[in-house]
């Protein structure tokens, strides 16, 4: 997994964090555990809605525009991860399977 958790306020400053982003998901966490800290991602943009209910902003909006992007993107990762894994003991125990 490679993929840049990096929020709005780090974007503006794409040419010096291309290369080296603020924050990077852990490559060699486990998929459960980049999806639990999906998860409590998701669990903060939860709340956050409940304050700011009833207000029409829109950096309200961009704060929950600009954490969902990065999220999607991790989430994304960890799920192709869980699938190459399975698709790879599936074909291990093909493999294993004719001996």
């Amino acid at each position: 997994m490679s993929a840049a958790a990096i929020g709005f306020l780090a974007r503006n400053w794409g040419a010096l964090n291309a290369q080296v982003p603020a924050i990077i998901v852990n490559p060699d966490a486990s998929p459960l555990d980049v999806l639990a800290w999906c998860w409590g991602e998701v669990e903060s943009l939860h709340q956050a809605a409940r304050v700011f209910e009833g207000i029409e902003s829109e950096a309200v909006a961009a704060i929950f525009l600009h954490r969902l992007a990065p999220l999607s993107a991790v989430f994304c990762d960890a799920l192709q991860k869980i699938v190459r894994e399975r698709m790879r003991a599936g074909a291990d125990a093909l493999q294993g399977g004719g001996q």
